[in-house]
């Protein structure tokens, strides 16, 4: 027997762990009917911020199926208004995270007004939304991408960043540069995601991170994956061997004591 949303929902308000809250919200999700969006929408307007918040959390995915989402038109002006008024922080992050999961370019100034907000989350939040609501070309979302890959003290942060300009349609100077100057970066899939949007524009700097990564391959086997499709980006087909010799160099290693 399902239980019922009515029931679901305060349970998730009072739920002591991320785990159980996170299940109920996917479960809302799937269900995806009239009466859930309803609920999520009155949540929205909360005098709680843990009410708000999971009212944007439900929003953000609900009904959706594929392509489809059936409450895209009726959800989107619940939550810009949201993202204009808001002042909690955590809230705010779960409605720009909400309407990256929309993907409708009218979020836009909203997710774009946040890019600059103080809190770092809220960034991050904004970082993750822009590639999803902006067009590729546009500059002012660029540079808002552009300046939080450049958050040295913020690792999520910057790794967003550039992994939303590495995906980006759209190929600039602004853009290569900004990738460019993550080549470096002390966090190695930072640097692997801008070799690979920098492999994806035809630039040869890209070659460098792979070579760093060769000598010197980890188990993480995301960084992996971007370093053999940087170099299946760069059409070089010895160094793609040479990275996925290292896979299994790396796999091969016996466990640590």
């Amino acid at each position: 027997m399902t239980t019922p949303f009515e029931e679901l929902i305060p349970r998730a308000l009072v739920s002591d762990t991320d785990d159980e809250r996170w299940e109920i919200v996917a479960a809302l999700h799937r269900r995806g009917d009239a009466g859930i969006f309803e609920a999520a929408a009155r949540l929205c307007a909360g005098d709680l911020s843990g009410e708000r918040e999971l009212g944007a959390d439900v929003l953000a995915q609900l009904g959706h199926r594929g392509d489809a989402k059936p409450f895209l038109d009726r959800s989107l002006p619940i939550l810009r208004e949201m993202a204009r008024r808001e002042c909690d922080p955590m809230v705010l992050r779960s409605v720009l995270f909400a309407l990256g999961h929309l993907g409708d370019e009218r979020a836009l100034p909203e997710v774009l007004d946040s890019a600059g907000h103080f809190h770092n989350g809220v960034r991050h939040a904004a970082a993750w939304s822009l590639p999803n609501v902006m067009r590729a070309d546009d500059a002012e979302a660029v540079a808002a991408l552009v300046r939080i890959s450049r958050e040295t003290d913020d690792d999520e942060n910057r790794d967003c960043a550039t992994t939303g300009l590495a995906g980006l349609d759209a190929d600039d100077t602004a853009i290569r540069e900004a990738l460019s100057a993550r080549l470096d970066d002390t966090v190695v899939v930072v640097a692997a995601e801008a070799a690979y949007g920098l492999a994806r524009r035809a630039d040869r700097r890209a070659e460098r991170v792979v070579r760093r990564y060769l000598a010197a391959p980890d188990d993480n086997d995301y960084t992996r994956s971007l370093m053999e499709w940087t170099a299946e980006e760069l059409g070089d087909a010895e160094l793609l061997s040479q990275v996925r010799a290292s896979r299994v160099s790396v796999c091969a290693e016996p466990p640590a004591c």
